[in-house]
């Protein structure tokens, strides 16, 4: 089946471990957003688009400071920068959008994953999205190839592809989206005040399921890949 596809960073949150911008916290030395976007150009299919998702301005210009201090970071526009890492992988070179979110809630104050999903979604109209939350700091670009694979490979148009424990536990936050299908659901759920993405799965939607302990522990620690920074001991 012939495809195209988006990558889009959720980066909207704080972190009620730390309080502060999570997207720059240091981690083995480096903040999480290096953590992610270096694993980008190891995808076997370069994306349509990389969009990272911001909460709010004040975020917005911390980022553009952590930018302007990395030689690899280059300026396109206000909000478009590109990203070079010296190697010999198929694209080193991406470009990254950045987005504010258009809705936070009641009030402004809620913050929620679906707000910078909802943000993207009305960016890309169309396609499949890849999202990647930016406190997951061992994302591997390998589970996104194996997403990729199924949709490359499948006769069956799927609206998700959601990573699953065997305790029927799903990875949300981790899974790959047709556009199409999961906006008007977004939308509505907004509207209602039904702020969690794991709510989406539970409509008529056509979901190709991973089994996570089957299909990628034979390649992936899965154990660590999807491990949150909250869980993290530092």
């Amino acid at each position: 089946m012939k495809f195209e596809y988006h990558i889009g960073i959720l980066a909207g949150g704080k972190s009620r471990r730390f309080g502060s911008n999570k997207l720059l916290y240091v981690l083995e030395g480096e903040p999480l957003l290096l953590h992610i976007v270096k694993e980008i150009p190891k995808l076997l299919m370069q994306p349509t688009s990389i969009t990272l998702s911001l909460y709010d301005f004040s975020q917005y210009e911390e980022i553009i400071s952590f930018f302007l201090k990395k030689e690899e970071f280059k300026r396109i526009s206000k909000f478009s920068w590109t990203y070079t890492q010296p190697s010999n992988l198929s694209f080193p070179n991406i470009m990254i959008d950045i987005l504010l979110d258009t809705y936070h809630g009641i009030d402004n104050k809620e913050r929620a994953a679906i707000f910078g999903l909802q943000t993207i979604c009305n960016k890309i109209t169309k396609g499949y999205l890849q999202i990647i939350p930016c406190d997951t700091p061992y994302f591997d670009a390998r589970a996104i190839n194996y997403h990729l694979d199924i949709l490359r490979n499948s006769s069956i148009e799927f609206d998700a592809i959601i990573p699953q424990w065997k305790n029927q536990f799903t990875e949300p936050l981790n899974s790959l989206y047709k556009v199409q299908s999961i906006k008007h659901i977004i939308d509505r759920n907004i509207k209602n005040h039904e702020y969690t993405i794991r709510k989406i799965i539970l409509t008529s939607l056509k979901v190709r399921f991973l089994e996570i302990e089957k299909e990628f522990s034979p390649f992936l620690a899965i154990k660590k890949i999807f491990q949150n920074l909250n869980e993290i001991p530092i």
